[in-house]
């Protein structure tokens, strides 16, 4: 599925509209800085409007998992309905960024000039949510594998379909990967050199080819 921006056939002067309308908060963040703790009782639509990003998930066990990368224009927040129960989430300036914050009840109420901006931005974020919806399944079925090899040669097999070829760039530090695949880095790291040493893959720095 191809990535869709939120402001995607949305012209400067329309967004400039439309963020009149939608009255967010914006502000900058420090690199490690917490921009959105999710809560159930709060609603909101965050659009990173520079710099990047991480979306984080926090298990009972207090077990931490990278569960998005997000870069200059994506979105994130409570309206994606992501599972709640004990689970937390939150999202972490990468480096220097900028967000807005948005209330769901700014998205849905339409203004009274109905402007057709408006449809198009709610049409984006829609397919916005099923992009996501469809990368949350991924992730599922990267953990669901039985090994730490499996789970590194699925999600390797993923970015190559992506890249249209056997070579790809990995979107994250090895560290972050590890979180990823829900795997201890040390470990993973072992079973890379393994690989390597079986011919199953070769890597320089975040490259990565699968030898088939």
């Amino acid at each position: 599925m191809s990535k869709t921006s939120i402001f995607q056939g949305i012209s400067a002067s329309e967004k400039q509209a439309l963020l009149l309308c939608f009255q967010p908060q914006q502000r900058t963040y420090a690199a490690g800085e917490t921009i959105l703790t999710y809560t159930p009782a709060s609603q909101r639509l965050g659009i990173l409007l520079s710099g990047s990003a991480t979306l984080f998930c926090i298990d009972a066990d207090g077990q931490q998992t990278t569960l998005e990368l997000l870069a200059e224009n994506d979105v994130f927040g409570e309206v994606f309905l992501l599972p709640t129960g004990r689970m937390a989430y939150y999202v972490e300036a990468h480096e220097r960024a900028s967000a807005l914050l948005i209330d769901r009840r700014r998205l849905t109420q339409r203004c009274e000039k109905a402007c057709p901006h408006h449809s198009l931005f709610l049409s984006n974020l829609l397919q916005i949510a099923a992009s996501k919806a469809q990368a949350q399944a991924i992730h599922i079925n990267i953990l669901s594998q039985r090994s730490v090899r499996k789970r590194l040669l699925a999600y390797f097999d993923i970015l190559s379909q992506q890249s249209r070829g056997t070579v790809c760039l990995l979107p994250m530090s090895y560290s972050a990967l590890a979180e990823y695949i829900c795997a201890d880095r040390s470990a993973m790291m072992r079973e890379l050199r393994k690989m390597r040493e079986e011919h199953l893959i070769e890597t320089e720095g975040r490259t990565v080819r699968l030898c088939r």
